[in-house]
């Protein structure tokens, strides 16, 4: 900051000098921001912003010198004020904040390796594969906070698990006013990894074979089939650790494709046993997400229900929104795909697309997209439908998709008749009285 100041019995007049690296230039003494701006850098290479105040009635000023630069701290300015005229007047520069700007690299070691040369910039991609590099790192998450202080890193160590030893750091190759690079631990490491098994139970007492924190959820949709209560099933894995914690949960939802049809709100699964080693005890969980419909009792006063309950399946219609194409050729062979909703099929039974009443194998993909290949079929217009199968108890039942969507069998292509019988082979020919049944 360059600041001129006078006593008050004389008015400020005359010019001053500004001198960078041994260049002048003169100034007025009340000269703008812009002339201030303009004269440093016509004698360096620096780009400023200048804000001029007036600090006093008698027309003191200061000039406020940002330079927009990112190379540390730059020499200051000096002035010479022996051509202002004023009682007492003085040119004076201040530093009002001292410039720093990070340059250079660091080094990293761990487990008595060492990464030199990391960029003090270092990305997060670039610091996360340096690390993963070291022998002893398998595996690291990095996130990084850009602050005006300078740069910060957090670190967590997924892979060794357990309290490891801080990283190392050697800072001097950094440039820059008091740069320096610090590590220090946020939340000591435990050892964390769930070693052991575990097996479960059902209402009847079926057990499954060991299950481990790595069983996939394949292998345990697989192995929870196999038990005699328990009908079709789809299972999905979750990691849900925290960043003290290890944890990992597996949803399973009951289905009523299968046999037996898990109908109404089955009971809960629970834990037979589990085992873990002794320095790093597990515990297993098994709690309900959402109930299962639907339970039917019955009650003479509406207070009191019976013991006893009979299940029944309310399952959501399946419904055929969309078929494409639309047409097809008598013969059949035409790929027609079906869009709609609620397209459950169950394992052991193959469901059917019907065109009209003749059947045909239907392909599902998933519970809103089907397949199939259109049968023979006299030429018309027939309803395209969907049927499924699904058991109950020791019965199995059909069930006919809601469509309004139909498909219209058109006779085979057939040219009766067409003229000229004859062309040029090096000319264009138009072909024309060409019938089609």
């Amino acid at each position: 900051m360059v600041t001129i100041v006078s006593s008050t019995s004389t008015s400020l007049s005359g010019s001053f000098d500004i001198i960078i690296g041994g260049d002048t230039a003169s100034l007025a003494y009340d000269s703008s921001a812009d002339a201030m701006a303009n004269a440093i850098e016509s004698i360096s290479s620096y780009n400023v912003d200048v804000s001029r105040n007036t600090i006093e009635s008698d027309g003191a000023y200061e000039w406020i010198i940002t330079f927009l630069i990112e190379a540390g701290d730059e020499p200051s300015i000096e002035v010479v004020g022996t051509s202002l005229q004023g009682t007492l007047a003085v040119v004076t520069v201040d530093e009002i904040q001292k410039g720093s700007h990070l340059q250079g690299s660091y080094s990293l070691s761990f487990g008595g390796e060492t990464i030199d040369y990391i960029p003090y910039d270092c990305t997060v991609e670039s610091l996360k594969a340096l690390l993963g590099s070291l022998k002893e790192i398998n595996q690291v998450n990095v996130t990084l906070d850009v602050h005006n202080f300078g740069r910060r890193y957090l670190i967590t160590f997924i892979d060794p698990v357990g309290d490891n030893q801080l990283l190392l750091v050697n800072s001097e190759s950094l440039v820059g006013s008091d740069a320096s690079v610090r590590i220090y631990e946020v939340q000591k490491g435990t050892n964390n990894r769930i070693i052991g098994y575990f097996f479960i139970v059902d209402e009847v007492g079926s057990i499954t074979t060991s299950l481990s924190v790595d069983t996939s959820a394949v292998e345990l949709e697989t192995k929870l089939r196999e038990l005699t209560a328990i009908g079709d099933i789809e299972v999905s894995k979750f990691d849900s650790s925290t960043s003290i914690y290890p944890s990992v949960e597996w949803l399973v939802t009951f289905t009523t494709l299968g046999s037996p049809s898990n109908a109404g709100d089955v009971p809960l699964l629970k834990v037979h046993d589990y085992t873990s080693t002794l320095s790093n005890n597990f515990v297993v969980n098994i709690s309900k997400v959402q109930s299962g419909c639907c339970d039917v009792r019955i009650s003479y006063n509406g207070e009191e229900d019976s013991f006893d309950k009979i299940s029944i399946i309310v399952d959501a219609v399946p419904t055929v929104a969309k078929i494409y194409p639309r047409t097809g050729f008598v013969e059949g062979n035409v790929n027609v795909t079906i869009v709609g909703s609620g397209f459950h099929s169950s394992d052991s039974d193959t469901p059917y697309c019907l065109f009209g009443s003749v059947e045909t194998v239907a392909h599902i993909h998933n519970i809103t997209f089907a397949s199939c290949i259109s049968p023979p079929h006299p030429a018309g217009t027939v309803i395209v439908t969907l049927k499924f199968f699904y058991h109950y108890e020791k019965n199995a039942f059909s069930s006919i998709s809601r469509s309004v969507q139909t498909f219209l069998y058109e006779g085979s292509l057939m040219i009766l008749s067409h003229a000229p019988a004859f062309g040029q082979i090096d000319e264009t020919t138009e072909v024309s009285s060409i019938r089609m049944v």
